[in-house]
């Protein structure tokens, strides 16, 4: 056989629950169906999942969904992600709502993975916190809406310690907006965090913010500019450009972008770790 039709046979044995052993056991217990339990029982066991055995290991049911998902069997891990969402498991909420909003394994349902964003965000799910943000802020699927944004952003940032929700407030204080005053100060408090985890959009803003301010810091501004492109960031490269030839930076406009690339898989974590963003979405205008 096949040897990806042999995983592909594994994995459903594994995680749908097929059976690898059929054994036909006498009502009555005769020895021979009493010897067959004993032999091939923890066989049959391993073979089906918690719910058919009655057995309820919600954590069991989430790492099968998450080998599915890992496998390539996004329709199958939809599945059983789903069950285990409407359970009320944030991770699993919020792994649903990717797969409807990427349409992965499922048709692509923008408004339902919203709903699910939201069921997850409400329990502190920091990525499903920022996957929110994202959509208020892009106005597309949900209208849009900078204070609801902001305050997902915020608590993604404040409460996970999400680089990239704080990237985002970075730029939301720095632009400002019809309901959202400008606030250099609170824009560069968000800078500073965001950039000191590693974040290039954020350590561009922030050299903008040192090489534009009362006084100019252009020394600091180009330390910035430096960590930024050394990962390649392109506005980093044109501000470190535009100093050498003696001139102010130019500075970046424009909001990041309302969706991240999709990953090639949602993150699955397990219980009490902190979530890491799936995708590092690059600022529309900064590159």
């Amino acid at each position: 056989m096949h040897t990806a039709s042999v995983k592909k046979h594994a994995i459903h044995a594994r995680v749908r629950g097929y059976r690898w052993v059929k054994c036909v056991i006498n009502p009555a217990l005769t020895l021979p169906g009493v010897v067959c339990l004993v032999i091939f029982w923890p066989l049959i066991a391993w073979s089906q999942p918690p719910a058919r055995l009655g057995i309820n290991d919600p954590e069991k049911e989430f790492q099968e969904a998450a080998v599915a998902l890992k496998n390539g069997y996004a329709s199958m891990a939809y599945d059983l992600f789903l069950r285990i969402a409407e359970k009320g498991d944030p991770r699993a909420q919020f792994l649903v709502g990717r797969l409807l909003e990427d349409g992965r394994g499922v048709p692509r349902e923008p408004e339902q993975s919203a709903q699910w964003y939201r069921r997850a965000a409400t329990q502190g799910h920091t990525e499903a916190q920022v996957r929110l943000g994202f959509l208020y802020l892009g106005g597309g699927v949900i209208p849009r809406n900078d204070a609801e944004a902001l305050r997902w952003f915020r608590l993604a940032a404040e409460q996970g310690g999400h680089s990239m929700a704080q990237a985002y407030l970075c730029s939301l204080y720095a632009e400002g907006g019809s309901t959202l005053p400008a606030d250099k100060k609170l824009s560069m408090e968000w800078c500073q965090r965001a950039a000191e985890q590693g974040v290039p959009a954020a350590q561009t803003m922030l050299g903008f913010h040192y090489a534009l301010g009362t006084p100019p810091d252009l020394v600091t501004a180009r330390r910035w500019f430096e960590q930024a492109a050394r990962q390649g960031y392109t506005s980093a490269v044109k501000a470190l450009t535009e100093l050498d030839r003696g001139i102010t930076p130019t500075p970046v406009t424009g909001m990041p972008p309302t969706q991240a690339a999709p990953p090639a898989a949602p993150a699955v974590t397990r219980p009490g770790s902190r979530a890491k963003p799936t995708a590092t979405p690059t600022p529309n205008g900064w590159e």
